[in-house]
């Protein structure tokens, strides 16, 4: 009573900021809720600053909301300080706690996805869009919302491949193949925004291998689908099962040189494969390298594999230097490491020792190479060295 009439007396007094405050504390102590309101509208009336009167009405709303329960006069206060400041973050929280207190789940989601797009971190707002649209599904049976908030998700956060994973299933049980190509193709658009080498490496082979499939057995796109398994290969070069598809739908397609780049890279991943270079061989024949073909025939001969047609073939050419062993496994792994961009000086030596032991045959090898290949310089003696 006494803080009444001293403010009655004098509303300007040094002191009126401090008096408010304290009779609003008692007002809802003594549980007086019409003259905590009206406190509180009089203490909104002396504020100029937007920003300042948002937070007030926070702070009312917080009491109106857990000291009272009156979410009739929270939401009130709530709506008026989101119409002041529209991105304030922490009022959008509160209205959202309310939403759910109140059961009105319109309202809820509609907040979920606000709270999302005004989220600064890119991180947090793919994971909070995420939540959204997984509830969506699970929850709510909102699969048409659920398409939309994912995708917002991964606009948000390429790197995340949970969105990824569940928008790819839902667009598959509705077998809307055009959608998820073009879901996938954006996700390969978004690819260079990921810092980390490693992870988009990892996330452009699986979008292309995962494109791939699509387009060969839903939208039959050989073409379309040979294009993004080597957009898987070009993350990781050295992934079996994708080159050989990638050679598998080379062949359909009749593109025996993009057949033959795959087969060849293939053979280099297993040397020791047979069916690689029985492969090697029907190709080469059938472009006509006779010579290479013999290369080939070679090896199957040295593997125990050789067919009638590659012993005539081989029979017939003319091969100084054929091979007289075989690399181990390891040695194949050392030369394969030494190709990294990052190999060490250590692998130098060994590397060595492993072209020593080649010796005349390697030289002669690579020489034919360089010459089929249009490269191979001039020589004269004064550049002849021992192998």
């Amino acid at each position: 009573a006494s803080f009444e009439k001293g403010l009655g007396l004098d509303p300007a007094m040094e002191t009126a900021d401090d008096v408010m405050k304290t009779l609003l504390s008692l007002y809802f102590g003594e549980k007086d809720h019409r003259a905590a309101y009206a406190m509180q509208q009089r203490i909104l009336s002396k504020l100029e600053d937007p920003a300042e009167t948002a937070r007030a009405l926070s702070v009312f709303a917080r009491s109106w909301l857990d000291d009272v329960g009156d979410t009739l006069r929270a939401r009130e206060a709530l709506e008026q300080a989101a119409a002041i400041a529209p991105t304030e973050l922490s009022v959008q929280r509160l209205l959202l706690e309310l939403a759910q207190r109140e059961g009105r789940t319109e309202d809820a989601l509609a907040l979920r996805r606000r709270l999302a797009d005004l989220e600064p971190d890119e991180t947090e707002r793919g994971a909070q869009l995420f939540s959204l649209g997984r509830d969506l599904v699970a929850k709510h049976k909102r699969e048409d919302e659920a398409l939309d908030v994912l995708e917002a998700a991964l606009e948000a956060h390429p790197s995340q491949l949970e969105p990824l994973a569940l928008l790819s299933e839902l667009l598959a049980e509705r077998q809307e193949w055009s959608e998820l190509e073009g879901a996938y193709r954006r996700m390969l658009e978004r690819l260079p925004r990921i810092a980390d080498d490693a992870l988009r490496a990892g996330l452009e082979h699986e979008i292309g291998r995962r494109l791939g499939v699509l387009l060969e057995d839903h939208l039959e796109d050989t073409a379309g689908a040979l294009e993004a398994f080597e957009v898987a290969l070009r993350a990781r070069p050295r992934e079996p099962a994708a080159r050989a598809k990638a050679v598998s739908l080379a062949q359909r397609l009749g593109d025996l040189d993009k057949a033959l780049v795959h087969l060849l890279a293939q053979a280099s991943l297993s040397p020791a494969n047979v069916e690689v270079h029985r492969d090697l061989f029907d190709l080469f024949m059938r472009t006509e390298q006779v010579e290479r073909a013999a290369d080939v025939a070679s090896v199957l001969a040295h593997l125990g594999a050789a067919s009638d047609r590659a012993r005539v073939v081989l029979g017939a050419q003319t091969i100084a230097d054929r091979p007289r062993g075989a690399l181990a496994e390891e040695d194949w792994a050392l030369l394969r490491l030494a190709l990294e961009p990052d190999a060490g000086d250590d692998l130098v030596e060994p590397v060595a020792r492993i072209f020593a032991a080649a010796g005349p045959a390697l030289a002669a090898s690579l020489t034919g190479v360089a010459r089929r290949a249009g490269e191979l310089a001039p020589l004269d003696d004064a550049q002849l060295a021992d192998p």
